[in-house]
């Protein structure tokens, strides 16, 4: 998805950087990530926009756990390929799509917002699969 059209502008908001984006997506899957983007869309005034990343993030995620969950063992390579594939690419093309719409709300006069709410959601999430796959054995 590429941000095409007039950019919706908001300047009293506060929007995530895309290197936020990017990193978050990368350490903690495509959904922290998309949820970032999809908040960015949402605060500068484009709840379509929002929508449609929010469920690109969650789409990237389901289709990943697909390949992993149904995939033989004997394809392990996919299942890795598919979860490095599809992370490294979500995080790209959510940087991407987010850098347009950073850089016009900045020269907007728009402020940065702290990416420190999103990195706790997504330590909490890696803390509990790991407790989660810890407990089972």
């Amino acid at each position: 998805m590429t941000a095409k059209g007039p950019l919706p502008t908001n300047p009293q908001a506060k929007l995530f950087g895309p290197t936020a984006i990017f990193v978050s997506t990368l350490l903690f899957t495509p959904l922290i990530g998309g949820a970032m983007a999809a908040t960015n869309w949402r605060r500068a005034g484009d709840p379509k926009r929002a929508l449609q990343t929010a469920l690109l993030g969650l789409g990237a995620v389901v289709v990943m756990l697909a390949v992993g969950f149904f995939a033989p063992d004997s394809w392990e390579s996919l299942q890795r390929g598919a979860m490095i594939g599809g992370t490294m690419g979500a995080a790209m093309g959510f940087r991407n799509e987010q850098r347009l719409l950073f850089d016009a709300h900045v020269a907007g006069g728009g402020r940065k917002a702290s990416p420190l709410g999103p990195v706790l959601v997504g330590v909490l999430l890696v803390g509990a699969v790991l407790a989660a796959t810890y407990a089972a054995g």
